[in-house]
């Protein structure tokens, strides 16, 4: 590839405009996912595309794995410390907890949500319940990303102290392939546990499928977004002038291959439209389609000049940016206000016209999105950066942009 058409990093500062846009996307269509289920529009003609709107998920993963590894990436690879793991915890916490301990509090005030007993506030106001069979998809059900989320904030402040480790005294491209092979175990590694929980049978344990929400099974997601990442600091510094054809065409050639993959896995991957589990040979068709969709979508968020092309024109769109930016009160509140618009219209489960759902209860979840973000999300986000005897000097290449957990 000729230094004319190479994909470059974005400018020096590291700051990734587009995933606000990308955000907004994952959110939306999570929202229209749990719509068409709970109206019955995803068993209806054409609802394949909604039943497979839950890969939202996978472009969250993708986008935390990026986010919240980079800084780690470009402290080894530029030879600084990187951030003290007391404070990449504060940051963490303060970013999924208090938001997601106001919805909880809100469903179960407000929309009829049920935790009768203490055991059932302490697992789920801890994000403990992927690890309880009986639990695991009760109140906000759609928090188990959450908790998968929660284990991975867990191991990456070890995981970047061990690749340091094994980097050893190798100069920087030595570091860059130490950071890239070890990716890879780990993403090998992870399709391996994943491969044991199928085929899943009648008669499987309910362990069995608890361990798909686990992070060991859903760690090749987010190896991806760290292998990004390291791919972006490699970059840097690169050649940010360059806008050769290669250049230009790659965010629509990256689109278009994350869209071909979303169509064949909603059409030709042979799913069931229910919560039915498919064929093994199904379950894996729709592990790594969604992944090569969230990949499509994501890589020119990440790679290239960030002014240029439709796509991220269209990411940078101050009306999808601005759900971005709210997206995670989006996360939390939907599947309340879905249930609450139904029982409005007195609209039976699984017949329901789509959009007479869909409409009223996007809007409340925006409205409500909105309020959570200014005040509780907001003024809480101004605390992870306080002064402290924790906090490390700030980086040279810092990410500007923030990943709310999904």
């Amino acid at each position: 590839m000729s230094t004319g058409d190479a994909v470059v990093e974005p400018r020096k500062g590291a700051w990734f405009p587009c995933f606000d846009g990308l955000r907004a996307i994952a959110a939306v269509t999570v929202v229209f996912h749990h719509a068409g289920f709970a109206t019955g529009a995803s068993f209806r003609s054409g609802g394949s595309y909604l039943a497979r709107m839950d890969s939202g998920v996978t472009v969250f993963f993708l986008i935390s794995g990026f986010l919240l590894y980079r800084p780690f990436v470009a402290a080894h690879l530029d030879e600084r410390e990187p951030m003290p793991a007391r404070r990449f915890y504060r940051r963490r916490l303060l970013r999924i907890f208090p938001a997601y301990w106001v919805a909880l509090t809100g469903v179960v005030l407000f929309f009829g949500v049920s935790l009768p007993a203490f055991t059932d506030a302490w697992v789920h106001y801890g994000l403990f319940q992927i690890y309880d069979i009986h639990r695991y998809f009760n109140a906000i059900s759609q928090s188990w990303t959450l908790a998968t989320e929660l284990s991975f904030y867990l191991v990456v402040p070890g995981f970047a102290w061990l690749v340091r480790h094994l980097a050893g005294d190798r100069d920087r491209r030595g570091r860059v392939r130490v950071e890239l092979v070890v990716l890879a175990v780990v993403f090998a590694a992870s399709l391996g546990v994943r491969s044991l929980l199928f085929p899943v049978s009648p008669d499987s344990s309910s362990w069995h499928v608890l361990l798909r929400y686990w992070l060991p099974a859903n760690m090749d997601l987010f190896a991806v977004g760290m292998a990004m990442a390291v791919g972006s600091v490699a970059l840097a510094g690169r050649d940010r002038a360059a806008d050769g054809p290669f250049t230009r065409a790659f965010p629509y050639v990256s689109w278009g291959l994350g869209l071909v993959a979303f169509w064949v896995v909603a059409n030709h991957a042979g799913l069931p439209l229910g919560l039915k589990d498919a064929s093994p040979a199904g379950e894996w068709a729709k592990h790594l389609l969604y992944l090569a969709y969230a990949l499509g979508l994501v890589a020119p968020a990440v790679f290239g000049p960030q002014d240029k092309s439709l796509v991220r024109r269209l990411l940078r769109f101050s009306p999808l940016a601005g759900l971005g930016v709210i997206s995670y009160g989006i996360y939390l509140w939907h599947q309340a206000w879905i249930h609450q618009v139904s029982l409005w219209g007195h609209h039976e489960l699984f017949r329901t016209p789509y959009w007479q759902v869909t409409l009223p209860a996007l809007a409340l979840t925006v409205v409500t999105a909105t309020a959570s973000y200014w005040l509780v999300e907001k003024p809480l986000l101004r605390l992870k950066d306080r002064p402290g005897r924790a906090a490390a000097a700030p980086a040279p290449e810092a990410v500007v942009a923030t990943a709310p957990a999904p």
